[in-house]
Protein backbone atom coordinates (compact mmCIF):
# COMPACT_ATOMS: atom_id res chain seq x y z
CA UNK A 1 0.00 0.00 0.00
CA UNK A 2 1.60 3.46 -0.85
CA UNK A 3 2.42 5.60 2.17
CA UNK A 4 0.50 9.18 1.37
CA UNK A 5 3.89 10.50 3.51
CA UNK A 6 6.36 9.69 1.55
CA UNK A 7 6.90 12.58 -0.70
CA UNK A 8 6.89 13.24 -4.47
CA UNK A 9 10.38 13.68 -5.92
CA UNK A 10 11.76 14.11 -9.54
CA UNK A 11 14.27 14.67 -11.22
CA UNK A 12 15.73 15.47 -14.85
CA UNK A 13 18.83 15.18 -16.16
CA UNK A 14 20.37 15.79 -19.62
CA UNK A 15 23.56 16.88 -21.02
CA UNK A 16 21.95 20.53 -21.41
CA UNK A 17 21.99 21.22 -17.81
CA UNK A 18 25.83 20.55 -17.36
CA UNK A 19 28.46 23.17 -17.91
CA UNK A 20 28.41 24.75 -21.65
CA UNK A 21 31.67 23.27 -22.99
CA UNK A 22 30.14 19.63 -22.07
CA UNK A 23 27.04 20.47 -24.42
CA UNK A 24 28.97 21.48 -27.43
CA UNK A 25 31.62 19.02 -27.24
CA UNK A 26 28.87 16.77 -27.04
CA UNK A 27 27.62 17.52 -30.45
CA UNK A 28 30.39 18.48 -31.81
CA UNK A 29 32.15 14.41 -30.99
CA UNK A 30 28.83 13.12 -32.32
CA UNK A 31 29.50 15.40 -35.89
CA UNK A 32 33.03 14.50 -35.78
CA UNK A 33 32.07 10.50 -34.96
CA UNK A 34 29.75 10.65 -38.07
CA UNK A 35 32.09 12.48 -40.21
CA UNK A 36 34.68 9.89 -39.43
CA UNK A 37 32.52 7.23 -40.19
CA UNK A 38 31.33 8.74 -43.69
CA UNK A 39 35.09 9.01 -44.95
CA UNK A 40 36.21 5.52 -43.67
CA UNK A 41 33.14 4.62 -46.50
CA UNK A 42 34.74 7.11 -48.63
CA UNK A 43 38.23 5.23 -48.20
CA UNK A 44 37.09 2.10 -48.14
CA UNK A 45 34.14 1.48 -51.20
CA UNK A 46 36.24 2.38 -53.93
CA UNK A 47 39.02 0.04 -52.96
CA UNK A 48 35.89 -3.00 -52.77
CA UNK A 49 34.70 -2.76 -56.88
CA UNK A 50 32.84 -6.11 -55.67
CA UNK A 51 30.87 -4.39 -52.61
CA UNK A 52 27.26 -3.63 -53.64
CA UNK A 53 25.49 -0.54 -54.44
CA UNK A 54 23.55 -0.05 -51.17
CA UNK A 55 27.12 -0.14 -48.84
CA UNK A 56 27.13 2.90 -48.84
CA UNK A 57 23.93 3.86 -47.76
CA UNK A 58 24.31 1.98 -44.82
CA UNK A 59 26.92 4.38 -43.50
CA UNK A 60 24.96 6.95 -44.11
CA UNK A 61 22.67 5.73 -41.96
CA UNK A 62 25.08 4.38 -39.30
CA UNK A 63 26.14 8.19 -39.07
CA UNK A 64 22.82 9.17 -38.75
CA UNK A 65 22.35 6.71 -36.02
CA UNK A 66 25.68 7.57 -34.13
CA UNK A 67 24.07 11.55 -34.36
CA UNK A 68 21.10 10.44 -32.81
CA UNK A 69 22.19 8.33 -30.34
CA UNK A 70 24.46 11.25 -28.83
CA UNK A 71 22.28 13.77 -29.38
CA UNK A 72 19.13 12.42 -27.97
CA UNK A 73 20.87 12.52 -24.64
CA UNK A 74 21.61 16.23 -25.28
CA UNK A 75 17.93 16.93 -26.70
CA UNK A 76 16.19 14.61 -24.61
CA UNK A 77 17.50 13.65 -21.24
CA UNK A 78 16.10 11.49 -18.93
CA UNK A 79 13.89 12.28 -15.57
CA UNK A 80 13.14 10.15 -12.77
CA UNK A 81 9.76 10.00 -10.72
CA UNK A 82 10.10 8.93 -7.47
CA UNK A 83 6.49 8.24 -5.87
CA UNK A 84 4.44 6.45 -3.18
CA UNK A 85 3.28 4.60 -6.03
CA UNK A 86 6.09 3.64 -7.30
CA UNK A 87 9.36 4.53 -9.67
CA UNK A 88 9.26 5.83 -13.03
CA UNK A 89 12.72 6.61 -15.71
CA UNK A 90 11.57 8.35 -18.85
CA UNK A 91 13.79 9.05 -21.99
CA UNK A 92 11.64 11.18 -24.00
CA UNK A 93 8.79 8.97 -25.45
CA UNK A 94 10.10 5.83 -23.47
CA UNK A 95 10.39 5.04 -20.08
CA UNK A 96 10.07 2.36 -17.48
CA UNK A 97 7.61 1.77 -14.32
CA UNK A 98 8.27 0.17 -11.16
CA UNK A 99 4.68 -0.10 -9.03
CA UNK A 100 5.41 -0.18 -5.49
CA UNK A 101 3.71 -3.62 -5.42
CA UNK A 102 6.01 -5.36 -7.76
CA UNK A 103 9.82 -3.61 -5.96
CA UNK A 104 11.19 -6.32 -4.14
CA UNK A 105 14.68 -4.57 -3.16
CA UNK A 106 16.29 -1.17 -3.37
CA UNK A 107 20.19 -0.74 -3.78
CA UNK A 108 23.15 1.84 -4.15
CA UNK A 109 25.85 0.41 -6.15
CA UNK A 110 29.60 2.38 -5.51
CA UNK A 111 32.35 1.39 -6.98
CA UNK A 112 33.89 3.73 -6.52
CA UNK A 113 34.03 5.93 -9.36
CA UNK A 114 30.44 5.91 -9.58
CA UNK A 115 27.33 5.58 -7.73
CA UNK A 116 24.06 3.80 -8.83
CA UNK A 117 20.67 3.75 -7.77
CA UNK A 118 18.71 0.76 -7.89
CA UNK A 119 14.87 -0.71 -7.82
CA UNK A 120 14.79 -4.35 -8.06
CA UNK A 121 11.64 -5.85 -9.51
CA UNK A 122 9.80 -9.24 -8.89
CA UNK A 123 9.73 -9.24 -12.96
CA UNK A 124 13.52 -8.83 -13.18
CA UNK A 125 13.08 -5.58 -15.06
CA UNK A 126 14.82 -3.33 -12.45
CA UNK A 127 15.71 0.27 -12.81
CA UNK A 128 19.01 1.96 -11.99
CA UNK A 129 19.57 5.88 -11.96
CA UNK A 130 21.93 8.20 -10.34
CA UNK A 131 25.28 8.87 -12.89
CA UNK A 132 25.53 12.54 -13.84
CA UNK A 133 23.58 13.56 -10.62
CA UNK A 134 24.30 16.80 -8.79
CA UNK A 135 25.38 15.27 -5.63
CA UNK A 136 22.54 17.36 -3.51
CA UNK A 137 19.83 15.69 -5.86
CA UNK A 138 21.56 12.37 -5.74
CA UNK A 139 21.77 12.33 -2.18
CA UNK A 140 17.79 13.07 -1.77
CA UNK A 141 17.05 10.07 -3.89
CA UNK A 142 19.03 7.51 -1.89
CA UNK A 143 17.38 8.89 1.40
CA UNK A 144 14.04 8.80 -0.20
CA UNK A 145 14.43 4.83 -1.68
CA UNK A 146 15.86 4.26 2.03
CA UNK A 147 12.68 5.47 3.24
CA UNK A 148 10.63 3.20 0.70
CA UNK A 149 12.37 0.39 1.14
CA UNK A 150 11.76 0.62 5.08
CA UNK A 151 8.20 1.82 4.53
CA UNK A 152 7.58 -0.91 2.27
CA UNK A 153 9.20 -3.66 4.23
CA UNK A 154 12.12 -4.54 1.65
CA UNK A 155 15.56 -4.75 2.36
CA UNK A 156 17.83 -1.84 1.06
CA UNK A 157 21.64 -2.32 0.73
CA UNK A 158 24.82 -0.49 -0.01
CA UNK A 159 27.16 -2.70 -2.38
CA UNK A 160 30.32 -1.68 -3.26
CA UNK A 161 31.55 -4.20 -5.93
CA UNK A 162 30.24 -6.28 -8.90
CA UNK A 163 30.16 -9.48 -6.92
CA UNK A 164 28.21 -7.85 -4.45
CA UNK A 165 25.90 -6.68 -6.60
CA UNK A 166 25.20 -9.96 -9.13
CA UNK A 167 24.74 -12.11 -5.36
CA UNK A 168 22.34 -9.04 -3.91
CA UNK A 169 20.24 -8.94 -7.46
CA UNK A 170 20.23 -12.99 -8.00
CA UNK A 171 18.90 -13.06 -3.96
CA UNK A 172 16.51 -10.84 -4.92
CA UNK A 173 15.24 -11.76 -7.99
CA UNK A 174 14.05 -15.34 -6.80
CA UNK A 175 11.25 -13.74 -4.75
Amino acid sequence: MPDPDLDVLTFRHSVAQLPWWVFHGTILLSLVIAGGILVALDWIVPQLEEISRPFPLIGVEIAFLVIGGLLSEVLLGHTVLLSPRGVRIQWGPFGKTAATTSVVATLTYDDGRREYLGVLQKTGSNIYFGAGYLRSDFEKARTWLQSFAEQNQIPYERVRNREELFRFVRAHSKR
